[in-house]
């Protein structure tokens, strides 16, 4: 008699069974792969989930929460189908479909509502797999990797001047004339959207979202932000002294951290 396929949530006793599987899927070895499930076995934003034939493990998969920018999402915070693997004899039943379903449940609840997932191009059974079970594609990248040559200009870096920007006089002006004109409200609300608009470009940035002119599209980003900060130091009579004496404490609780960590 067949035994009925079940699915559950995996718990650290499940540990080895997760990692056999992830380590067949991976083709990596054993304890490699034990090492990073024990991080991520700990880890409230990670889940595993697992499939069993009667006693048996035979599929698993890994979601996740993200809060960082993900590709074709619009949520702050969005599900991710980190991995799926059913072992050969039971493919094409529905398992995988079955591991993928339970791993979006947990997202539901607690508050997702958009699940994104990805695969390699050349791998077409995962891309059928994924369109079959309601995924839509949004882009498509190739990674590049490339070693860095050690720099010839040792200064490189080593500026000694601080990172500040100076505005001149007619700039303030200005400046001044924005907030005047279109007012103080309107100017808030300026300076968080463009706040908010270089987060975004950031968080492109770190997970290494392939785009044209991605360093343009940042410094733009932050020469909007200097800008509105700078007439939100207008608006709030922000002298250059008391500004100072504020980046001096961050700096000396800054330098204090940094101490700690070395010891």
């Amino acid at each position: 008699m067949k035994n009925e396929i079940t699915y559950r949530k995996a718990t650290q006793s499940d540990i080895e069974a997760t990692t056999n599987l992830l380590s067949t899927l991976y083709e990596m070895q054993y304890n490699e792969v034990l090492e990073e499930n024990k991080k991520l076995f700990t880890d409230t934003n990670q889940a595993f989930f697992l499939a069993f034939d009667g006693d048996a493990p035979i599929g698993v998969s890994h979601g996740s929460l993200r809060r960082e920018y993900v590709n074709g999402t619009n949520d702050d915070l969005k599900g991710y189908l980190e991995a799926i693997f059913t072992l050969p004899k039971y493919r094409k039943q529905g398992i995988a479909a079955g591991l993928v379903n339970i791993a979006e449940q947990w997202m539901w609840h607690i508050g997702c509502r958009e699940v994104a997932s990805d695969c390699a191009l050349d791998n077409i059974d995962s891309y059928n797999f994924h369109l079959k079970i309601g995924f839509k594609e949004t882009e498509r990248c190739i990674f590049f990797l490339k070693k860095i040559d050690p720099p010839t200009n040792s200064n490189l870096h080593k500026s000694k001047t601080p990172m500040t920007v100076q505005f001149t006089e007619n700039e303030v002006k200005i400046m001044q004339t924005a907030l005047d004109q279109w007012g103080t409200t309107t100017q808030v609300g300026q300076t968080i959207e463009e706040c908010a608009e270089l987060i975004v470009a950031l968080q492109k940035y770190v997970n290494r979202t392939p785009q044209p002119n991605m360093i343009d599209n940042i410094l733009d980003e932050i020469a909007d932000v200097e800008m509105m900060l700078a007439q939100m130091r207008l608006v709030l009579n922000i002298d250059d002294a008391a500004l100072r004496k504020r980046i001096e404490y961050k700096f000396e609780r800054l330098n204090q951290y940094l101490s700690k960590d070395e010891v």
